[in-house]
């Protein structure tokens, strides 16, 4: 495989990837996706789900629920190996590793779930684990107005200070990523 340049990189939660799977799949055409970070995939581990030209790699919630969740959706044709997932109450996880040449990156779908307490410590644990490289992309459910939100929680919180004393770069719109449906 030749030298990665860009890769298109997107995050999607539509609570449950089942009833979902013609809109990701248009989706993935019309914007020529690379890697697809999915969280509340509400895939259990015998969910039997394709995506052409696509692999797909998914960590259901713990006792194997459909509920919460976190799949990864690659270009088959992208050099990469599947790493070890995270299943835990407080998040679930899905990574990969892209190789090329020398250069390596973790890419990881990641859901933490709204009402899971998470330690800085476990926070500290889960990003020391992606390795120097890496990318996260997921649904935190951590509130902070550093991230765009109007409201600080105690996971916000805990979540920036991790951010901050591990020198990790964030990426956001600084916009709300959540409108609820009422």
């Amino acid at each position: 495989m030749g030298k990665l340049t860009a890769l298109k990189i997107e995050c999607w939660n539509r609570i449950g990837l089942k009833n979902h799977v013609l809109e990701l799949n248009l989706f993935l055409s019309n914007h020529d996706i690379d890697v697809t970070l999915i969280s509340e995939s509400h895939l259990k581990y015998n969910s039997k789900i394709q995506f052409k030209g696509y692999t797909l790699y998914h960590t259901p919630y713990p006792g194997n629920k459909a509920r919460g969740g976190a799949a990864i959706l690659i270009k088959s044709n992208i050099n990469h190996y599947h790493l070890p997932s995270v299943q835990e109450k407080y998040l679930q996880s899905s990574s990969i590793k892209l190789l090329n040449a020398n250069n390596e990156i973790a890419i990881t779908a990641a859901y933490f779930p709204p009402k899971c307490p998470i330690t800085i410590e476990q926070y500290k644990h889960f990003f020391q684990s992606q390795g120097n490289r890496f990318i996260v992309g997921g649904d935190f459910n951590a509130k902070h107005t550093h991230f765009g939100s109007r409201t600080t929680t105690t996971k916000g919180r805990r979540l920036l200070q991790v951010i901050n004393e591990q020198v990790l770069i964030v990426k956001s719109t600084n916009k709300p990523t959540y409108w609820p449906s009422n």
